[in-house]
C-alpha cells in the first residue's frame, strides 16, 4: 500500500518533470553535449533524483532573448539561457550554466552558482543560489540562501530564509514525513517545497525539509510555525 507521503512525492514528482520536459524543450536545439535529459526524465525514482540530473551538468549554446546588464559577472562564459522579457540585473554573479524562462528579473546583486534552473515569471532579488529548480511564479525576492533545493510554482521565501543543505556530521541527508524516512543517498541536499508554500522572514530550513501545497515556516520567538490552511502545528519550544 502506497503511504500518504509516496503519494505527496509522486504528484510532486510529476509536476516537476512536466516543468523540466517543458524547459528542456526549448533547449533541445540548443544542447550540445550532455545528459540524455529526456531518457531521464522517463521514469524518475523519487524527487531528489532531478537534483542528480543538474548536478550531471548542463551544457548547449547561450540564448539570450532578454537583457543582461552590463555590469552582470559571468567571468568563465557559462552558457545562459534566457527567456523573452527577462532580465539579469546590475552585479549579478553567474557560476554556472543557467537557464531562465520568460518574464522573470533577477537581480541586481545576485549570485548563482552550479547549475539553475528558473521558469518564468519569477523574482530573485539578492539570494546566493546554487543547483536548484525554481518554478514558475516563485519569489525569492530579497536576500537568503537556496541550495539544491526544488520550489514549485508560487512558492514564496520571505527575507534572510535559508534553505541549508548540509548537514553539520556531513552524513546523507534524511527525508523525513510523519514518521516515515528516506535517505536520498546524498550529502548534499535542500528543501523540496510543493506549489503556493514558503517561509516567513529569517526561517532556517534544515536539509530535506518537505513542505506540502499551502504550508508555510514562519518564525516566532522562540520556536518554527508551520502554517496549513487554517491550522497551526507549533514545533521547538
Amino acid at each position: 500500500m502506497i503511504s500518504f507521503f509516496n503519494k505527496l512525492m509522486e504528484e510532486f514528482t510529476k509536476e516537476v518533470r512536466e516543468f523540466l520536459e517543458k524547459t528542456f524543450g526549448k533547449l533541445e536545439k540548443l544542447v550540445i553535449d550532455c545528459l540524455d535529459l529526456r531518457k531521464c526524465l522517463n521514469n524518475p525514482p523519487n524527487l531528489w533524483y532531478f537534483l542528480d540530473v543538474l548536478s550531471s551538468g548542463m551544457k548547449f549554446e547561450s540564448k539570450i532573448e532578454g537583457k543582461i546588464h552590463d555590469t552582470a559577472v559571468n567571468e568563465k562564459e557559462y552558457p545562459i539561457y534566457l527567456g523573452k522579457r527577462s532580465i539579469i540585473k546590475a552585479y549579478t554573479v553567474i557560476e554556472g550554466p543557467l537557464v531562465v524562462g520568460e518574464n522573470t528579473i533577477i537581480g541586481p546583486f545576485a549570485y548563482l552558482r552550479g547549475n539553475n534552473i528558473i521558469g518564468d515569471d519569477c523574482k530573485i532579488g539578492r539570494p546566493e543560489i546554487k543547483n536548484s529548480i525554481i518554478m514558475d511564479g516563485s519569489h525569492i525576492a530579497h536576500h537568503g540562501y537556496v541550495g539544491d533545493s526544488i520550489l514549485g510554482r508560487k512558492v514564496n521565501i520571505g527575507a534572510g530564509s535559508e534553505l541549508a543543505n548540509l548537514r553539520v556530521d556531513d552524513k546523507n541527508v534524511i527525508v523525513r514525513y510523519n514518521g516515515e524516512i528516506y535517505d536520498t543517498k546524498r550529502r548534499k541536499v535542500g528543501s523540496f517545497m510543493e506549489d503556493n508554500s514558503g517561509t516567513g522572514c529569517n526561517v532556517v530550513l534544515n536539509p530535506g525539509t518537505y513542505l506540502r501545497e499551502g504550508e508555510a515556516v514562519v518564525l516566532n520567538r522562540r520556536s518554527y510555525t508551520v502554517l496549513r490552511r487554517e491550522k497551526a502545528v507549533v514545533f521547538g519550544k
